[in-house]
């Protein structure tokens, strides 16, 4: 797959300019679902900050001068937003690879060996020194992958490499754009008491009855069991990028992947963008999928002045609801009342003007 990660927001770009030239339409309110989190969220914080934010000396591949003077939305939706494409990858690396040679693992860091608390019917129970240890295996496998596209990189630009603008960048075991949540070796799609499934605090929840409660929020989204099988396939568990795909779009440093991650480093980062972004914010959880702790975490890292958090209860990542989450019709009012609040939150804070 060939992305060039800053040259998405001016799609974004001429979009906002053709509604703001639209006869009757009084505000632009940008909606980013799973991975328009990350693409909104990093337009609007160059809109809102300019260059210096995506042109920062720590950033992996800074943007392009072309991106000066986005025009800005008035309030921005991170509905299921992923924190970034970036972290994605890195907690769907299998931590075990050793050599990212296909097939070669490392037993002690093996997610799907039972000794170290696999489970093939039902949800695993990994112990905390394996979370831990995994985790930061993790973060050395794609640190080590970022070393070797930046030096690939180099030699490209030096005149060295075998072709003159990009090269092939596999990365095997390690999911595949597409293939869905399987094909990923993340600890928490597969054990149900990971922490990423839950808040760490308590907040708003929208029940199936539509009354809100405060209270720990914990997905109720059943484990996964085909991410052995997937992920050590070459279809559904490669990773088929080119260097500039993986640079911009893919990678992220950090020390773990579970809460030692350099957000700043990628500009591919919701939780990096939202510390840019002034006008309202809401970000809206799904109970039924996988982002509980991210929504929470790119809440805390808003630094909107008026900024919400709620959760729908048993919504998929699609909004719809999660049938395996639970009984026939339990939560049968995902859409609606995902739908109900955004549109109850807009008007709120965007009244018609006269």
């Amino acid at each position: 797959m060939v992305v060039d990660w800053d040259r998405i927001a001016l799609d974004v770009k001429a979009g906002v300019e053709f509604l703001r030239k639209q006869p009757g339409i009084r505000y632009v309110v940008l909606l980013g679902h799973s991975g328009g989190g990350p693409t909104l969220s990093f337009y609007q914080a160059v809109a809102e900050a300019g260059l210096s934010f995506c042109q920062d000396p720590k950033k992996l591949v800074p943007c392009r001068d072309d991106l000066a003077g986005l025009p800005k939305a008035d309030a921005i939706v991170l509905a299921d937003a992923h924190p970034g494409v970036p972290v994605i990858l890195l907690r769907s690396l299998n931590g075990s690879v050793m050599d990212e040679t296909p097939g070669k693992f490392d037993a002690k860091l093996d997610p799907y060996a039972t000794e170290n608390g696999y489970n093939p019917s039902g949800s695993s129970h990994y112990p905390k020194d394996f979370q831990t240890r995994y985790y930061q295996a993790q973060s050395l496998r794609m640190n080590a992958l970022i070393d070797k596209a930046l030096a690939e990189r180099r030699k490209i630009q030096e005149g060295k490499g075998p072709y003159p603008d990009d090269e092939a960048f596999f990365i095997p075991h390690g999911g595949n754009p597409g293939a869905g949540p399987g094909g990923a070796s993340q600890l928490h799609s597969m054990d149900t008491a990971i922490a990423l499934r839950q808040t760490r605090a308590p907040q708003k929840l929208i029940k199936n009855d539509a009354s809100i409660v405060k209270e720990i929020v914990t997905s109720v989204s059943p484990p996964e069991l085909d991410a052995k099988q997937t992920t050590n396939s070459f279809g559904k568990g490669t990773k088929q990028l080119t260097l500039t795909s993986f640079l911009t779009t893919q990678a992220v440093r950090s020390t773990n992947s579970l809460d030692g991650i350099d957000h700043c480093s990628s500009n591919n980062s919701t939780i990096c963008a939202v510390e840019k972004i002034t006008v309202p914010t809401l970000v809206a959880g799904m109970t039924g999928y996988l982002f509980i702790r991210d929504s929470e975490e790119i809440y805390e890292h808003s630094v909107a002045k008026d900024r919400d958090l709620i959760y729908i209860e048993g919504a998929n990542h699609g909004f719809a609801p999660c049938k395996l989450c639970g009984p026939e019709n339990a939560y049968a009012n995902s859409q609606k009342n995902l739908f109900d609040y955004i549109a109850a939150w807009t008007t709120e804070r965007l009244p018609a003007k006269p």
